[in-house]
């Protein structure tokens, strides 16, 4: 339709200098996830355009209109229905999408399905290797989680989030010298990310190193005075390292900052907040 009316370029000037302009934009930016709404029904009036030639044509009973109608018809039909070389990557992404939606509404072993669709379409993506790792796990196949993490992790080293995982899934198995071997080579990478810092004390804490996890922690706070984990743990190891008072105050900050915690999390820091300051 927009070939065809190029004859009337300057009276359609508004019409395909807006297609041309918000494709552009769109390109550019990719502003709007639903990028093709606003765009369709300029699109609809020069597919009507190109009906009503057609119409005419056929009126007319003209048959070398009705032939380059036709070869354009199929043209288009040859670019609408073949399968372009990005068809993989985009299913894998509307699978990875309906695996992470699944894992967040809990129901993991949906997950575990699109997610796994969505590797096999594409398996060099590190996001659908660490989320399918996650609900692996959590449907209790810590084995295979570890596979899809160690993957992530190998595919994009800059994603710290699947070492974190896997620092958690180690702490979960007992290997804790694994765990904090592997938080404390992210910590050296990564000294600016808090929770790398929290990993750490987190493998110290496990086995009851208490003295060595206060110095990660107050780190982790160097980089989020207002980490809540960091301030909550941090509360623990004061207090058992016998400064109540400390914890108290640790805990208070806790139960003050503005944070995306749980909040049966936050209720029991406080609730250890009221308790320690009946201790000090």
């Amino acid at each position: 339709g927009i070939f065809l009316a190029r004859g009337a370029w300057r009276r359609t000037f508004p019409l395909w200098s807006f297609v041309g302009v918000y494709s552009l934009v769109v390109v550019a930016f990719f502003v709007n996830a639903r990028f093709r709404v606003p765009v369709v029904p300029v699109l609809l009036v020069f597919a009507a355009h190109a009906c009503l030639w057609t119409r005419d044509r056929l009126r007319a009973r003209d048959p070398r209109g009705l032939a380059a109608a036709a070869a354009g018809l199929v043209g288009i039909a040859a670019c609408v229905l073949g399968t372009p070389s990005n068809v993989a990557s985009s299913a894998a992404g509307g699978r990875f999408l309906l695996g992470y939606a699944a894992a967040r509404d809990g129901d993991h072993a949906a997950a575990v399905r699109e997610l796994s669709r969505a590797v096999e379409l594409r398996p060099g993506s590190a996001v659908a290797q660490r989320e399918l790792g996650t609900s692996l796990r959590a449907v209790g196949r810590p084995a295979e989680a570890r596979g899809a993490l160690e993957r992530a992790a190998a595919l994009d080293p800059a994603d710290f989030t699947a070492e974190s995982r896997l620092v958690d899934l180690d702490l979960a198995e007992g290997r804790v010298d694994e765990a904090l071997a592997r938080a404390e080579r992210v910590a050296a990478a990564a000294p600016h990310d808090r929770k790398v810092w929290y990993d750490v004390a987190r493998c110290h804490v496990q086995v009851g190193r208490y003295a060595e996890a206060v110095a990660p922690l107050e780190r982790a706070l160097e980089v989020d005075p207002d980490y809540f984990y960091a301030l909550w743990s941090l509360g623990i190891v004061r207090e058992q390292l016998g400064d109540p008072g400390a914890a108290a105050a640790l805990y208070e900050r806790a139960c003050s900052v503005d944070t995306d915690a749980p909040p049966e999390h936050v209720q029991q820091a406080c609730r250890m907040a009221a308790a320690a300051r009946a201790r000090r």
